[in-house]
């Protein structure tokens, strides 16, 4: 067993043309990739902001990539209009 093993992982958030990422802000409209480090058996957050260009149901992929495994995400994000 490998403990304290550290491994690059790429994780990207997919271009779309529903909705527009902010990054260094400014926004940009394509694939947004991210690199952390993180421990064996551990878990780490990453954060994409996002800035939707339709009300509705928007499609969100992300993608995770290390040396050793990598695996996708595709979820449904819900925007409505915000009534103050």
């Amino acid at each position: 067993m490998i403990v304290n093993c550290v491994n690059q992982v790429e994780v990207t958030l997919g271009a779309s043309t529903e909705f527009d990422v902010l990054q260094n802000h400014e926004k940009v409209n394509r694939d947004v990739l991210k690199r952390l480090r993180v421990a064996g058996n551990d878990a780490r957050r990453c954060t994409f902001w996002i800035i939707p260009k339709k009300i509705g149901s928007i499609d969100i992929l992300v993608r995770a990539q290390s040396a050793q495994a990598g695996d996708a995400l595709r979820r449904t994000l819900i925007v409505e209009v915000r009534n103050d």
